[in-house]
């Protein structure tokens, strides 16, 4: 409250895939995704460079399919990592900002949490059932003390139905 809106923010980059066992194409598949990315923030009038991430995925993914359904599944453990310009555009307090109960803040560059996550796909014919559910903790992220921190840990979760062309 009484500080400035976040602005959309979209983030780019190159993803190395390496692969423990299985392949992109196979069924059941371990896998590490190292994806480094640079974030940009726009209001739609002017666009600015934000930091960057680095958040290692690993992930493990499991496929069957009888007759007449397919079933998709993967459970992904992540580390999260970012620039102090990233942290800082979510977490940071400018002094013009400050308050009594919020204080001026500078995040730094670091650690940013971990997430756990599960998702689970069914398809027959042109239909698609699917949902996740995702945990993530920023307890021990490098901008946990920010004022802006309310919570340590999240519990997220959503669903999907898809008609496939």
């Amino acid at each position: 409250e009484g500080m400035d809106d976040v602005d959309f923010l979209g983030e780019a980059g190159p993803a190395l895939h390496y692969y423990f066992r299985g392949d992109r194409n196979n069924d059941n598949a371990l896998f590490l995704v190292l994806p480094l990315r640079s974030a940009i923030s726009t209001d739609f009038t002017s666009a600015a460079f934000r930091g960057a991430t680095f958040n290692p995925v690993l992930n493990w993914r499991h496929s069957y399919r009888s007759k007449q359904l397919e079933v998709r599944s993967q459970l992904s453990t992540e580390v999260r990592s970012a620039t102090a310009a990233y942290h800082d555009y979510f977490y940071g307090v400018e002094q013009k900002f400050a308050t009594t109960e919020r204080a001026q803040y500078s995040a730094g560059s670091g650690f940013g949490g971990y997430g756990v996550s599960y998702s689970l796909a069914l398809i027959r014919d042109h239909y698609l059932a699917a949902g996740f559910l995702r945990y993530v903790d920023v307890s021990a992220a490098d901008f946990a003390d920010s004022p802006l921190v309310r919570q340590n840990t999240n519990l997220v979760f959503g669903v999907a139905l898809v008609y496939l062309f």
